[in-house]
């Protein structure tokens, strides 16, 4: 038997229970696959007989007449980067980590030099979200993350005094 906030468990709902956060995570990430892909993930024939092609196929037929890898750049994340294979294979290169950021269409390689801007703030050349840092004063924070419309502040908690 296993305890579940205090309770004993029958092994049969521990079983159960296991079983639920396991599958869970691979449920989401089907999800998530299957909502990237779209409509347009899947090959689908037109009135002319032509097929059209997931990015996956295109990079793969590419990789495969230019007989050298080519990266699936609808497939690349900040961890993870998938490149289709002259044989008609894929290869996955995952980080636990972030190692490229989106910039644009393109994905660059993180680079956290700090660059100073207009206003007298500094950024990270290339960073996972957008990262401000504070150019000095009292009127505003003294760094800011924002990503995916989600912001979070950092002030300082004294008042200079002048």
């Amino acid at each position: 038997m296993g305890t579940v906030g205090g309770r004993r468990m029958p092994a049969r709902g521990a079983w159960l229970a296991a079983a639920v956060l396991l599958v869970q995570p691979l449920v989401m990430a089907g999800a998530r696959m299957a909502s990237a892909d779209g409509p347009s993930g899947s090959r689908t024939a037109s009135a002319s007989s032509d097929v059209r092609l997931s990015a996956d196929g295109k990079a793969s037929q590419q990789a495969m007449a230019l007989e050298s890898p080519v990266v699936v750049d609808a497939d690349t994340t900040p961890t993870e980067q998938v490149t289709a294979l002259p044989d008609g294979t894929f290869r996955l290169d995952a980080s636990t980590t972030p190692v490229r950021a989106q910039q644009g269409d393109a994905w660059v390689p993180l680079d956290t030099t700090l660059q100073a801007q207009a206003d007298g703030s500094l950024k990270p050349k290339a960073a996972v979200m957008d990262l401000t840092f504070s150019g000095g004063g009292s009127s505003g924070p003294l760094a800011t993350m924002s990503r995916g419309g989600a912001s979070y502040s950092v002030s300082a908690p004294w008042r200079p005094s002048c």
